[in-house]
């Protein structure tokens, strides 16, 4: 499954994935907050099964959003993102 936005899931802890030709699925929806050193560099939680995340940077009165689909062939996932 793969998503466009993460807009809809909200504060949803569960949600029903289904469509042309698949049984229904139920997943679950988390939260996780990650605190970055001086250097910006932050770990995720190990992160299984997920389609899409969204990341929220924030620093002060400056943030950056972005929509991250993951790829399951790289051992490690990168990701810069700018304070504006």
């Amino acid at each position: 499954m793969f998503v466009g936005s993460t807009a809809a899931f909200g504060l949803v802890e569960t949600i029903r994935a289904t469509g042309l030709g698949m049984t229904a699925e139920f997943v679950t929806s988390q939260l996780y907050e990650v605190t970055t050193d001086a250097t910006g560099f932050g770990r995720m939680p190990p992160l299984t099964r997920v389609a899409a995340v969204e990341v929220v940077a924030t620093k002060g009165p400056l943030t950056a959003t972005a929509q991250v689909t993951l790829d399951y062939a790289l051992p490690v996932q990168r990701l810069q993102m700018t304070l504006r």
